[in-house]
């Protein structure tokens, strides 16, 4: 009967100990998986982020009716509504990415810390600029005068915040909304490196 109460005792004992460590272990998977998906969902906003200020714009990108209308017909609300049609089509993969990082904030809020949601929140916020100076680009847009550097200083903001070369390594970057954007995802990156390092 000694025996039985020991081995009974024991087999709690131990089932307890799996019981913790399990718990543990999937608690850190969690955070983990947490963790790891908002990283990537980092990147991906950032790589369209960068897409979709590429200074190059194709014909293609314009729509149809655009390229019909002779150079020297077009008036500001045909440019106007050229531009805008481009930025649309250039918003959508950044409005995905965005909107994939903003379902996942209310998780790393709860599973990781207020740290790492505030990161990912203020990595939406460069996003949250970028739709607004597009829609201010286009609001803005004039044909005359012809030349840039007559352009007003609001113009020029606007133009610097919707156009931007695609950051390259060992390229010094001088673009005001580029080196926000980055300077937000590392912050994001620390915040997340202890629950990356723990697996």
């Amino acid at each position: 009967m000694v025996v039985q109460t020991i081995s009974a005792v024991a087999v709690a004992v131990i089932g307890g100990l799996a019981l913790g460590t399990w718990r543990r272990q999937l608690k850190g998977q969690t955070r983990f998986d947490t963790a790891k998906r908002l990283l990537i969902a980092s990147h991906e906003l950032a790589h369209r982020f960068h897409l979709a200020r590429n200074p190059f714009t194709s014909s293609s990108e314009f729509p149809a009716n655009y390229n019909s209308i002779a150079p020297n017909q077009r008036t500001d609300a045909d440019e106007r509504e050229a531009w805008a049609f481009i930025f649309n089509a250039r918003w959508q993969p950044v409005r995905e990415a965005y909107a994939n990082i903003e379902g996942l904030l209310p998780e790393a809020r709860a599973m990781l810390s207020e740290e790492a949601a505030d990161a990912g929140d203020q990595m939406l916020g460069c996003a949250r600029q970028l739709h607004f100076w597009m829609t201010e680009f286009v609001r803005l847009f004039t044909t005359a005068p012809a030349d840039p550097t007559q352009a007003t200083k609001l113009q020029k903001e606007a133009r610097d915040a919707v156009f931007a070369a695609i950051p390259q390594p060992g390229v010094e970057v001088d673009n005001r909304l580029t080196l926000e954007l980055m300077e937000r995802q590392s912050a994001l990156v620390a915040a997340l490196k202890p629950y990356i390092d723990m697996a």
